[in-house]
């Protein structure tokens, strides 16, 4: 079984198995994105990680600048040819390692993205690769979503 995912393509040339590509025009910049199938399977997370199935990811002006530095490297790289995007996600985790605490399986969640100097883990944005139908990713890099959220 296989789900679909939102991809960057290179604009020079077709790519196999894409469906549903788009020209995207952001700020006057062109990004071609399509969509292509992936497994539906989720992967084993390590000990301390967990396991995101995304439901929503945007892309802001960060990611646009990260997707034409992408777009070029495709363009140059024959064997890659597709790549996923955006750094702000929400979904619900599917699996846990064995040293993450229980409850958050099944948790609904969102990338934790904070730059605060003294935080006690690394700071940044937890992902590059939003769009990707799962994210594996270290536990204290997400937090649950309020119950307020809508």
């Amino acid at each position: 079984m296989s789900r679909s995912q939102i991809v960057l393509l290179p604009p020079d040339r077709p790519v196999t198995g894409a469906r549903k590509v788009h020209d995207i025009d952001i700020d006057g910049s062109t990004i071609r994105c399509g969509v292509v199938s992936v497994s539906d399977e989720p992967p084993m997370p390590a000990e301390d990680e967990v396991v995101v199935a995304v439901s929503h990811f945007s892309i802001s002006y960060r990611d646009r600048a990260i997707s034409l530095n992408t777009t070029a490297q495709l363009t140059q790289r024959q064997k890659v040819t597709w790549w996923p995007l955006g750094s702000e996600f929400a979904g619900t985790v599917v699996r846990v390692g064995d040293d993450v605490d229980p409850a958050f399986d099944g948790m609904d969640v969102m990338g934790r993205n904070d730059y605060i100097a003294d935080a006690p883990m690394p700071q940044g944005v937890s992902t590059n690769t939003a769009s990707r139908r799962y994210l594996v990713m270290k536990s204290h890099r997400v937090v649950e979503i309020p119950v307020s959220y809508t």
